[in-house]
């Protein structure tokens, strides 16, 4: 539970960072742009919605350590003119049964999420409306299990 609370965490994170801008608050965290290619998408091991376009920062490749644990997380950010219903019916389509788990409504803006686990990895798909736009967010974060410390001899 720690370490699927921990993966989580660290994609409300790299989420707040990412949306904000805000630079390197962690000591000991690492951060470099992500460009959307087939690569990336490929390791994000997520759909991404037809048509839909890369925003101009693309995306982020984010390392730090939450909870003594290292997780590193992979986010990329791309938007769509179609309405969210629209593309939240394609996600539907396109992901596992049962990993739709929000889909709430806060003054004017639509929010949609799935997400899946294997193991040590999380993966998240965000979707936001906002005006005429729809917002897509692919997020990977994985947590690796720290080496054990060396006990007594």
């Amino acid at each position: 539970m720690k370490r699927s609370f921990a993966a989580c965490s660290a994609a409300v994170l790299a989420t707040a960072l990412l949306a904000t801008g805000c630079a390197n608050p962690f000591k000991g965290m690492t951060e470099r742009p992500l460009k959307a290619s087939p690569q990336t998408l490929a390791e994000i091991g997520l759909p991404l919605y037809p048509g839909a376009k890369a925003v101009d920062f693309g995306g982020m490749d984010i390392r730090m350590v939450v909870r003594s644990m290292p997780v590193d997380s992979m986010v990329l950010v791309a938007q769509t003119s179609d309405p969210i219903a629209t593309v939240t019916a394609w996600y539907d389509a396109h992901m596992p049964p049962g990993s739709r788990f929000i889909n709430w409504h806060f003054f004017g803006f639509q929010t949609v999420q799935y997400q899946t686990q294997s193991g040590l990895t999380t993966r998240q798909i965000q979707l936001t409306a906002v005006g005429n736009t729809t917002r897509i967010q692919l997020t990977k974060s994985e947590v690796s299990t720290p080496p054990p410390s060396p006990g007594p001899t």
